[in-house]
């Protein structure tokens, strides 16, 4: 009975270990199907969320190439405009510098002609003096005044009396008697 007992005790044992084992058969089976599903269920959604992913990144880079390329054409553009603008400058300063060169010889013609002119009227001044002078000498030798020092005097002189060689005319106008209002120039008047 000993024998007997181990021996059913021993295949229960054995029957125990065996389902045992296969429970840890199955169970490992089990936790494996499990994971090779999640993996699976892993990996599609990685599939999918890789294929989205793909295509946002292809917009991306779409979007990326067009914005690359107008960045170019603007940047083409303003660098044309940029030598457009410095040969407009350029040209600027060579016309500025044509203009300062016309306005320097102008300068100089106005200059000289303005020393020209001086010693023309300093010279006319001196003639007009003499011829005054000779005059107002020989209006006194007519009149019978043979001593012209007391009256005569030099010619740089301001208070030296002058003789007007000629008469000046000058329009005078008055108001019409007849009571209308009107000024009208009838008269000339000669003043010395």
């Amino acid at each position: 009975m000993f024998q007997e007992c181990t021996e059913t005790s021993s295949v229960f044992f054995k029957n125990g270990v065996r389902e045992r084992m296969k429970e840890k058969k199955n169970g490992v089976l089990k936790t494996a199907k499990m994971n090779a599903s999640l993996a699976s269920k892993i990996r599609t959604r990685t599939i999918n969320n890789s294929s989205i992913i793909k295509v946002s990144l292809k917009q991306n880079n779409k979007a990326l190439a067009l914005a690359l390329n107008a960045a170019k054409i603007t940047a083409q553009k303003l660098t044309d405009e940029k030598m457009w603008l410095q040969k407009e400058v350029e040209l600027g300063h060579f016309e500025n510098a044509c203009l300062r060169q016309k306005l320097s010889s102008v300068k100089k013609y106005i200059d000289e002609l303005q020393l020209s002119m001086n010693s023309s009227f300093q010279t006319a001044i001196k003639l007009t003096r003499f011829s005054e002078s000779d005059s107002y000498s020989s209006l006194l030798d007519k009149r019978g005044h043979n001593d012209t020092h007391d009256i005569s005097c030099s010619q740089e002189d301001s208070n030296c009396p002058r003789v007007a060689s000629k008469f000046m005319r000058i329009p005078l106008s008055h108001v019409d008697d007849d009571g209308n209002g009107r000024k009208t120039a009838t008269s000339l008047e000669k003043l010395p």
